[in-house]
């Protein structure tokens, strides 16, 4: 079934590509006209367009079925080809693969909706259209031949090089606001309100490599009085209810006790109004396909240097800190601590990558030996093939093949 899949997808892409760009040109020479152009108008291409918005909307389905089955897969191998499906249904979805086949039959149709009277501008903007469709098709393509490992590796190389590149630059800033802070041409003022943001950058790429940010504020001390507590020896509210006054939500006499059913109300065991039926799924149920509230939820990424990022944030605190007193020489020193662990934590950052990297290289290699083994496999077969019918034609009085060979 996951064959189909890929023939559906591979074929809708293949559409794609030939439909805008089967439009014949404004002037064909008179001498040579390819017949498929000539059969190539926009009524014909929108037709096709068509039929392909139709065919995907089909593999869409059968691509969702076939995730929810895999997913429910005992087999290992089934539940990791389950995740390539989740993968290119995602793609699907963030993208608006469905919209974009409609908005590009809206194109090819034209004002008229009927495929007539199309302007170069319209078939300037269909082309564009049909170009993206074809570049997330191949996109979703690419990521169902591929195995939930490689995907995992792919994903948290982008990471590692988008958290790379945002630590780089809080350094930048650190480095220009240490200058300023050396200089003492700039007021404190100004420069501890860049180094707030610096902070709170580096508080995201933080939380963006699984760690949690710690709150600057203090746990209250339960031994000092809060605000607004009464002190001992101070007077009472006066609307405090006083002795033998009945406390507020006491019954009064000849109100039913707690627990006794009210005149009108529903026997136990019977369904109150507005409650759903049975077997009926209740409201905040998940729905078919939906992960369950126990289900297992995917881990938050731990990324090497999130300690040193941790430091960095306490140094970047401590200079904001000292910018606010105006000691510019100390925070001066805490931005070179803050400086220093975020380059340890790009240094662990790009080994990690470096690591990834090597580990996609050898996986290529992998596959390229698989695929060479594949094809001397089959040129062995093909040369037994040949051996064996050559030992035929040897037995023939003029040793020449007959018409079975």
């Amino acid at each position: 079934m996951m064959r189909r899949v890929l023939a559906v997808l591979g074929c809708t892409a293949v559409a794609l590509a030939l439909s805008v760009r089967a439009e014949p040109p404004a002037k064909p020479p008179a001498a040579k006209t390819d017949p498929k152009a000539a059969e190539a108008t926009p009524a014909k291409i929108a037709g096709d367009q068509d039929a392909a918005g139709r065919e995907y909307k089909q593999f869409e389905e059968l691509l969702l079925r076939l995730a929810l089955r895999m997913e429910k897969s005992p087999l290992p191998e089934d539940r990791k080809k389950a995740e390539a499906l989740r993968a290119a249904i995602n793609i699907a979805n963030e993208k608006g693969v469905e919209n974009r086949f409609a908005k590009l039959l809206t194109t090819l149709l034209g004002k008229e909706g009927n495929a007539r009277n199309l302007t170069t501008d319209d078939l300037e903007k269909a082309a564009g259209q049909n170009e993206e469709l074809i570049k997330i098709l191949r996109d979703m393509l690419d990521v169902l031949m591929t195995d939930s490992e490689t995907l995992r590796r792919k994903a948290e190389m982008e990471t590692l090089q988008k958290i790379i590149k945002q630590i780089e630059g809080v350094i930048r800033e650190e480095k220009v606001n240490q200058a300023r802070t050396d200089g003492n041409r700039v007021d404190s003022k100004s420069i501890n309100k860049d180094q707030k943001k610096a902070t709170i950058t580096t508080e995201s790429i933080h939380r963006a490599m699984g760690g949690e940010n710690k709150p600057n504020d203090k746990p209250a001390d339960p031994k000092d009085p809060k605000k607004n507590d009464p002190k001992p020896g101070d007077p009472k509210d006066p609307k405090d209810p006083k002795k033998g006054d009945p406390k507020t939500g006491d019954p009064k006499p000849g109100d039913p006790k707690p627990g006794d059913p009210k005149p009108g109300d529903p026997k136990p065991g019977d369904p109150k109004p507005g409650d759903p039926k049975p077997g009926d799924p209740k409201p905040g149920d998940p729905k078919p396909g939906d992960p369950k509230p126990g289900d297992a939820q995917p881990p938050k990424p731990q990324l090497p240097g999130k300690e040193n990022v941790q430091k960095a944030i306490q140094a970047q605190k401590q200079t904001e800190q000292n910018l606010e007193k105006d000691k510019r020489e100390d925070a001066s020193k805490e931005l070179d601590k803050a400086i220093e662990n975020l380059e340890l934590a790009k240094k662990e950052l790009e080994k990690r990558l470096k690591q990834l990297r090597e580990e996609e290289m050898l996986q290529l290699l992998a596959n390229l030996q698989g695929r060479c083994e594949r094809m001397l496999a089959i040129q062995r077969e093909v040369l037994d093939g040949t051996k064996r019918v050559f030992a035929v034609v040897q037995t023939y009085p003029d040793k020449k093949p007959q018409r079975g060979e």
